[in-house]
């Protein structure tokens, strides 16, 4: 539905000030609203925001910066990816992820070491949209984490990646005698949409390891997949 600019401005002006509301929880939910609108409008004040005393706030604020997709956010969300509170430093990660911005990695790689696992999944995650090759290994010491949505999260982030970037460290990986570490690999080649990863799945088949043949299975029946889609 079109909106008549005289009202999307009327809603805006009065988000505004909802972001000064006394009660935090009205504050987050103003900031949530903006970052669902997507004005670009709506930066400068989420900015001003950035430091509201509240998390939840700070969170929501990570988190339309993100949706809004703007550059000018990017020092205020790599602040945030310090802020005491795990949620917000997650919510800053996939911010910066949704963005693009390169000038976030070295950061995003400190946090993959984060004691809290949401901050180590929202910097996995947002290393995998950023794409870049530096991030690899990075997300591949991922692969043995304690937490196994972190490990899901490191291997659909790798997915990412064009295949002929991570083909050949995931394929090594299938040869590492941790088990876990062969089936995030495996996870990892089903996103990749890469035939020459299929002969090292069917070999896989045979690994001592049950859980490890499941995800062999599931990657082949990915790939099998996308190749008769390619076919078609």
């Amino acid at each position: 539905m079109t909106q008549h600019p005289a009202h999307q401005q009327l809603v805006l002006d009065t988000l505004y000030t909802n972001l000064k509301d006394p009660i935090p929880v009205i504050r987050a939910k103003a900031a949530q609203a903006l970052g669902q609108m997507g004005s670009e409008q709506a930066i400068p004040p989420l900015l001003q925001q950035a430091q509201d005393p509240n998390s939840e706030v700070r969170r929501e604020v990570a988190k339309a910066l993100g949706q809004l997709g703007s550059e000018p956010a990017i020092l205020v969300l790599l602040q945030l990816l310090e802020d005491n509170e795990p949620r917000v430093r997650s919510h800053a990660a996939e911010a910066l992820g949704n963005i693009g911005s390169e000038q976030a990695i070295p950061q995003l790689l400190g946090l993959l070491k984060d004691p809290h696992l949401d901050v180590r999944c929202g910097a996995a995650e947002a290393l995998g949209n950023i794409g870049s090759e530096p991030a690899i290994p990075g997300l591949l010491s991922l692969f043995t984490d304690s937490d196994v949505t972190v490990r899901q999260t490191a291997a659909i982030a790798l997915g990412r990646f064009p295949g002929s970037t991570v083909l050949t460290p995931l394929l090594d990986a299938l040869q590492q005698s941790n088990p876990i570490l062969r089936q995030t690999a495996a996870i990892a080649l089903g996103q990749l949409n890469q035939e020459a990863a299929i002969p090292a799945l069917v070999q896989l088949l045979n690994d001592p390891d049950s859980q490890v043949r499941e995800c062999a299975i599931e990657a082949l029946g990915k790939l099998g997949s996308a190749v008769e889609q390619s076919l078609v």
